[in-house]
């Protein structure tokens, strides 16, 4: 009895850990005065990507991170597939995106920047509700006119579970597969 108990329990929690719908949390953070910014991506608490970049003198980007060791890359297609797969099944929650920029002798560019990026990003929500219905925005541009400042602000909540990764890794290798057979025929 205590067997099957046991058994009936391992299966249960197998299965609900499958399909239980995981978070992601990712956040952006970008000030163009200062040149600083920074990127967190997380799952539940544990960070798989927390640095902080900057731009030196010559324009090029310097990033502080967390080093991890490398492991061994997959060929590119095979990756884009399996990308592609999991984000067809990805369910957006909420997302929050904030703007602000100013020029001190320039209202005129200020207005006609925060009005570009207002009309693009309610254009980008607008093609995320229609996908996803229960979605939460949070969006706020705000224009500064006595201040030389931009800065960019954005935050994704998305879920998903691990069967809907599983299903991704099964058809990034069917169509990863169907590649290698064309590239054969073809040359």
């Amino acid at each position: 009895m205590k067997a099957t108990l046991l058994i009936v329990f391992i299966v249960l929690f197998v299965v609900l850990l499958l399909v239980y719908p995981f978070k992601i949390k990712g956040a952006f953070h970008f000030n163009a005065i200062e040149d600083v910014g920074f990127v967190v991506l997380k799952v539940f608490v544990i960070k798989l990507v927390c640095m902080r970049f900057r731009f030196n003198n010559k324009g090029g980007l310097e990033l502080k991170k967390y080093k991890k060791k490398k492991k061994k890359k997959k060929p590119v297609t095979l990756l884009g597939s399996y990308f592609m797969s999991l984000a067809k099944k990805l369910d957006v929650k909420k997302i929050q995106f904030f703007f602000s920029s100013g020029v001190p002798d320039n209202a005129y560019l200020v207005c006609m920047v925060n009005g570009a990026v207002e009309t693009i990003s309610a254009s980008m929500f607008a093609v995320l509700l229609n996908k996803y219905k229960h979605l939460k925005i949070f969006s706020d541009v705000d224009p500064v006119f006595n201040e030389n400042k931009l800065e960019v602000t954005a935050s994704v909540v998305v879920s998903f579970c691990l069967l809907d990764m599983l299903l991704s890794v099964i058809h990034a290798y069917i169509y990863y597969f169907k590649l290698l057979r064309r590239a054969k025929k073809h040359g």
